[in-house]
């Protein structure tokens, strides 16, 4: 009986674990389907932007952006802070 509910707890165990890899998986399947959502929204809109207000203040503005989201992204305490 002892053995038996060890075995049972070892697999709970195992469980919570799969369960977590899981949600960790989907977790980052969601981060970088978004990422690449607004690649696709974005590069349009960038290529306005170098058309009307030229490539140097573009670069300026994609990479203030980017150092902005890399900011926020180095203060995020949990996955739903990410999005």
């Amino acid at each position: 009986l002892i053995h038996t509910h060890s075995i049972d707890t070892k697999n709970n165990i195992r469980n919570d674990f799969d369960d977590e890899s899981q949600r960790t998986n989907q977790t980052y399947g969601r981060l970088t389907s978004l990422f690449s959502l607004i690649q696709t929204v974005g590069s349009p809109i960038v290529g306005t932007l170098l058309d009307r207000i030229g490539p140097r203040k573009t670069s300026i503005l994609v990479y203030g952006a980017s150092a902005l989201g890399y900011w926020m992204l180095s203060h995020a305490t949990s996955p739903g802070m990410l999005y």
